[in-house]
């Protein structure tokens, strides 16, 4: 037996993490889909989508893709996201498309070689530890058999962006922003914060530079957190151009 198949999937407040190809494997993922389903099944009606969101992690598209395929084998309807976003992203459009929450592949800050998935309910907070108790206990009759994938016409695509950021907008004094004439450096850390923080500050006028905007499944060769370390390159930009912020 492997030690993936041996190992204890632990799931939490913030989901499950593994490290990719050893205990977070797509039969894992399947087996948590299918745990988080059951809970789906006492809880929401499946007229109520079931989100899908992932990062910019190795593989975490095709985990994402793979649990959607679990999830539209049961029944549900299905919405994942055309590319990679921010977990507050899909948190708001849980809530804002009366969903049945959310299921978003992530593994924070965690090391390159680590996925994980986590449940966000339809309120767009964390789950609760009676949640997420509920889900661990069905995953001792959760089976991690591959999905069948036959029900595709369950699954679609979907933008997340305008209506997210129509909501932020709403809460910020945009005239004073670009009164302010700001300018910006922004480091994405190739995270999924491009597309999103880099088009906020244009939109509000700010003078923005960005940098680490691609996708890189070894995050430049660092942590994926805003450490020091990390942020050489945006520190000394900041310090050049005398820039408002970094």
């Amino acid at each position: 037996m492997s030690r993936a198949s041996k190992s204890k999937i632990k799931f939490g407040t913030d989901g499950w993490r593994g490290i990719i190809a050893d205990d977070f494997t797509f039969l894992n993922v399947g087996k948590v889909t299918r745990a988080i389903a059951t809970y789906l099944e006492t809880t929401y009606a499946k007229e109520r989508p079931v989100l899908v969101a992932y990062d910019t992690r190795f593989l975490a598209d095709q985990f994402a893709y793979s649990a959607a395929e679990v999830l539209a084998d049961l029944g549900w309807t299905v919405k994942i996201t055309d590319r990679y976003c921010p977990t507050p992203v899909i948190a708001y459009n849980a809530r804002f498309l009366n969903s049945a929450g959310a299921l978003m592949f992530t593994a924070s800050h965690n090391p390159p070689p680590y996925c994980g998935i986590k449940y966000i309910p339809d309120y767009a907070g964390p789950a609760t530890p009676k949640i997420t108790d509920t889900i661990v206990a069905n995953l001792e009759t959760s089976s991690n058999t591959a999905p069948i994938g036959k029900h595709g016409d369950r699954i679609a695509k979907f933008d997340p962006k305008p209506e997210y950021l129509k909501f932020l907008y709403s809460l910020l004094d945009i005239n004073a922003i670009r009164r302010a004439g700001l300018k910006v450096k922004f480091d994405a850390l190739y995270s999924t914060s491009f597309g999103y923080l880099d088009q906020v500050l244009n939109y509000c006028g700010c003078d923005t530079e960005t940098f680490h905007t691609n996708r890189d499944v070894l995050f430049g060769g660092g942590m994926p957190e805003p450490k020091g370390e990390q942020l050489v390159k945006l520190i000394e930009a900041v310090k050049k151009d005398h820039a408002d912020l970094g």
